[in-house]
């Protein structure tokens, strides 16, 4: 079993303040390297928020701060500048940007209904 941890996914982020949008992530993965588990946590938040997972159990669980309006089209980027693919890709499907800080933050998003896709830029 490998344990992988980040405990300040979206470290810029929490530097300039914006400690809403910072997570600690921790991932296992098998001796084959293959993910198994894992837990997403943002303490920041009020209140703070997590997603834990584990496929082979069977087991899912959370707690989310649910968007009260979704996006239709929201596409989850850097708060910072994006490549002009991104830029291409957001016009050509409609499809609105949404900046947000740290991938941690960002699956939890997805989760929240905040955005509807994440692609790394």
């Amino acid at each position: 079993l490998t344990v992988f941890v980040d405990p300040i996914d979206g470290t810029k982020e929490f530097v300039i303040g914006k400690g809403d949008q910072c997570s600690v992530c921790v991932g296992f993965a098998d001796s084959d390297g293959r993910a198994v588990a894992g837990v997403v946590y943002r303490p920041l938040t009020e209140p703070p928020t997590w997603a834990a997972g584990a496929k082979s159990e069977g087991y899912f669980d959370s707690v989310l701060n649910d968007a009260e309006t979704k996006p239709q089209k929201g596409l989850l980027t850097s708060n910072g500048s994006i490549s002009p693919f991104l830029v291409a890709l957001m016009e050509e499907l409609g499809m609105d940007r949404v900046p947000s800080g740290g991938a941690g933050n960002k699956m939890l998003m997805l989760l929240e209904g905040r955005g509807t896709a994440y692609i790394q830029d």
